[in-house]
């Protein structure tokens, strides 16, 4: 059983604005980030949720439990290349059937529209293939994961 006093949602993009949206979830001693997000103004670090927040507490596959992609708009999974690959998180990435399927080509086309240093081919390649799909068998398998403890 997890009260409300041991849920917290912290904001690391978004907020009041359109655009990096991600939502750091604690959930009892779990942690769930919940969408990954680029701005689409910038192009620069603006452009990516804080993810200092989750770096001062060590290396982020060790702090996150996983990462759930709530759909393919690039507001919601832009940034998971530059989170990967370039802040090193290696662990569960959950998406939908579509939204792997249609996330790669919003990438492909940003990244030939944007031309800047923090995509390339290889990264959301990489990212988007060994993301898990997230379906009805999975659904559990998340539930689950939340309802045991953490072994860090």
């Amino acid at each position: 059983y997890v009260s409300m006093a041991q849920i917290r949602a912290v904001p690391l993009g978004a907020g009041q604005d359109v655009g990096r949206s991600c939502i750091l979830l604690t959930i009892g001693r779990k942690n769930v980030m919940l969408d990954c997000g680029m701005h689409m103004g910038y192009n620069d670090e603006r452009r990516f949720p804080d993810f200092s927040y989750i770096a001062r507490h060590g290396r982020m596959t060790d702090y996150l439990d996983c990462v759930i992609i709530s759909h393919f708009h690039l507001d919601h999974c832009g940034a998971l290349p530059y989170f990967s690959e370039m802040m090193g998180y290696d662990g569960p990435i959950y998406m939908t059937h579509p939204t792997k399927a249609i996330c790669p080509i919003l990438l492909v086309h940003t990244d030939s529209k944007q031309m800047d240093v923090y995509y390339c081919t290889c990264c959301y390649r990489k990212t988007i293939e060994r993301s898990q799909l997230r379906d009805e068998g999975r659904k559990s398998q998340i539930f689950s994961l939340l309802s045991t403890s953490k072994t860090v």
